[in-house]
């Protein structure tokens, strides 16, 4: 690691070649403390957000692009979308070469090369827009942030649809917000195509990591050996474990009809309380909305007080929820309560 971080640029000395880079770098210190000997790209690759942060914190254009040891031209970060900017500011353009040595930081955006298909592997395919939609009119796509959030409004689309932008390649921490309905009924995943131009897909799922199973560890027993397993020796890797829960449970004891589980599901969904932010130039959070089923709240942050009103807001709407849930499932209860009793008695008389 050491190694490979000095053979690249490392990333303190990147964020000074930027406009405005020392400034910068004050106001990111908190994270550079952490990573000044790790490499520009290292960095980017795994939090492309802390771009979006200088970005917001400067107003630049920023796109860096890698060609790799397969002689291909891969993209790093694209952070010339964002939904502050304009065209007409400051387009910077990083090339690195293999090793991670920056080849170029001033070129023009004509004479990039495409990126490779390699760089779509975890893309979603592109589709136009009013596909996405299923809109009966065939229109060009929209390009940019301002256009897309036009074309929603127009087609009166800005409340069902939420559209995010993929700042690089790969899984997690890749995405950037460009407009967040309160309950979207569709997500929308905007990228960059191999001509830098924008495209439009449906958002793949985010792959999830976790511990690797133990049975993918075993090794396989050779054809050879398998003559010596008795044909009536029990398969325990066909044996399932269901552990049932919640409605589930109720039902596969007979307690609530499939109808009514059919009920009580869609009434649960309306026990909800949804909350987020939107945050100023300097990260700092600027607004609060709260909403529920009947209920919205919209707060501008200025002080202690602010958020108090906030998190007040939320117990109160937290009790309504819980007293309506109580409501709903009293007669569950009872009768889970009488079934308890019976059991009780049952084990008692034996």
């Amino acid at each position: 690691m050491e190694e490979n971080a000095r053979s690249s640029l490392l990333f303190v000395d990147a964020i000074r070649l930027l406009p405005f880079g020392d400034q910068i770098l004050q106001h990111i210190k908190n994270e550079v403390n952490n990573i000044e000997c790790e490499s520009f790209l290292e960095i980017i690759k795994k939090n492309p957000l802390l771009c979006v942060k200088m970005q917001t914190f400067r107003y630049f254009r920023f796109l860096v692009i890698q060609y790799d040891k397969s002689k291909h031209w891969k993209l790093i970060y694209d952070g010339r979308h964002l939904k502050h900017l304009t065209d007409t500011m400051q387009l910077v353009i990083w090339r690195f070469d293999k090793n991670g040595q920056l080849m170029e930081n001033r070129c023009d955006s004509n004479t990039l090369k495409s990126l490779h298909s390699q760089n779509f592997k975890r893309f979603p395919t592109p589709v136009p827009l009013w596909q996405l939609l299923e809109l009966p009119e065939n229109v060009p796509d929209p390009n940019g942030f301002e256009e897309t959030v036009e074309f929603l409004t127009s087609r009166n689309l800005q409340n069902d649809v939420r559209v995010d932008f993929i700042l690089a390649p790969g899984y997690g921490h890749k995405l950037y917000n460009w407009h967040q309905p309160v309950a979207p009924k569709k997500t929308i995943a905007v990228f960059t195509n191999r001509h830098y131009l924008l495209s439009f897909g449906i958002q793949l799922p985010v792959k999830k990591r976790g511990p690797k199973s133990r049975r993918s560890e075993e090794k396989k027993v050779p054809v050879h050996q398998a003559q010596f397993f008795s044909e009536r020796q029990p398969n325990r890797s066909s044996a399932v474990v269901v552990k049932l829960t919640g409605l589930n449970l109720a039902f596969s004891l007979g307690l609530i009809s499939d109808q009514q589980m059919l009920y009580a599901s869609k009434e649960l969904w309306k026990f909800f309380i949804a909350i987020w932010m939107e945050f100023d130039d300097k990260f700092n959070v600027r607004y609060v909305s709260i909403c529920g089923e009947k209920m919205l709240l919209q707060t501008e942050i200025k002080n202690e007080n602010s958020w108090k009103k906030v998190f007040e807001k939320l117990e109160s709407e937290g009790e309504v929820l819980k007293k309506k849930k109580e409501k709903l499932f009293l007669p569950l209860l009872q009768k889970l309560e009488s079934l308890s009793q019976k059991n009780k008695y049952f084990l008692f008389k034996m």
